[in-house]
């Protein structure tokens, strides 16, 4: 008896934590896609600038840490790979985006790889 009863507290507790599990809502990749057309419109706005004041320039456009549901490094490390572009220091911008491709190929960040 006492077995029965330690199966029935186990299996209830079970069912009490699997319906206690939050599904997340994914990301609208519309409004990804819409975020990132922004972080590029505000790096092409910091041409100018010189790439370790990128991120601080492009911030006053758009700061990354307001944007839900984004891997930010990822996100810093693209902006910074398109500065290093915009100021012709390609075989670092391309080794940049090289390991970016690498790191984007899970299914919640196809956007980022896209892109």
């Amino acid at each position: 008896m006492k077995s029965f009863i330690t199966k029935i507290y186990i299996l209830t507790f079970g069912i009490i934590s699997l319906c206690c599990v939050s599904k997340q809502k994914p990301v609208d990749p519309g409004y990804k896609q819409n975020c990132l057309i922004q972080l590029d419109d505000a790096v092409d706005n910091c041409k100018e600038c010189s790439v370790d004041s990128m991120e601080r320039c492009f911030k006053k456009y758009l700061d990354l840490d307001t944007i839900k549901d984004i891997d930010i490094k990822i996100w810093r490390e693209y902006a910074y790979a398109k500065g290093l572009y915009h100021h012709s220091v390609f075989a670092k911008s391309k080794e940049l985006v090289n390991q970016l491709i690498g790191v984007t190929e899970g299914p919640s960040q196809l956007i980022e790889h896209a892109k």
